[in-house]
């Protein structure tokens, strides 16, 4: 599991493999290039927007653990 905020490309700096899952919100601002410690015309948006939540919605679906081993089998 990798998160990104908006200023990576996550084409460029991304994971790769089979067992990867990327997780980035999708806002207008996208691949803006701003380090974290210039200023955000939008707040940070790209993080802010990205809740704890989501994330770990993507990984109750698709990643493969212990908690979620058995409900894959029953499917």
């Amino acid at each position: 599991m990798a998160i990104y905020s908006a200023p990576h490309d996550v084409d460029e700096w991304g994971t790769v493999g089979s067992n990867v899952w990327l997780v980035q919100a999708q806002i207008g601002c996208m691949h803006c290039r701003l380090d974290f410690n210039e200023n955000c015309a939008n707040d940070r948006r790209c993080m802010r927007d990205l809740l704890p939540e989501d994330v770990l919605a993507v990984i109750r679906e698709s990643v493969v653990w212990k908690g979620n081993l058995l409900q894959l089998a029953a499917d």
